[in-house]
């Protein structure tokens, strides 16, 4: 198999308050293929930080639900939803998406 695309980027979030928005922040990439998506968490200072893989997309049907998110995704997607989380702090993830054929 060969990687026909590339595609990266990083999700920031903070929060002080005594309120916090679940997910702080997502990301929504769309993609046809054989593809395999990544993520990771590379700052964090707070009381909890998430960064996850929120749902993938098949070629046919509603998308799939990951619930905890999930690290790593492969398969035949259409595209994928990362998100981060964080509460009282701060803190970085991070995602990266491969397209094989």
């Amino acid at each position: 198999m060969t990687i026909i695309e590339q595609h990266a980027g990083w999700l920031s979030a903070s929060e002080s308050g005594p309120y916090s928005t679940y997910p702080s922040q997502t990301v929504h990439v769309r993609h046809s293929g054989e593809l395999a998506v990544h993520v990771g968490l590379s700052y964090a200072a707070a009381q909890r930080a998430q960064v996850g893989i929120m749902d993938a997309t098949p070629p046919f049907g509603p998308p799939k639900q990951f619930e905890p998110w999930v690290p790593l995704v492969y398969g035949n997607w259409l595209g994928f939803t990362v998100g981060v989380y964080v509460d009282e702090g701060a803190m970085t993830g991070w995602w990266f998406s491969q397209l094989w054929q």
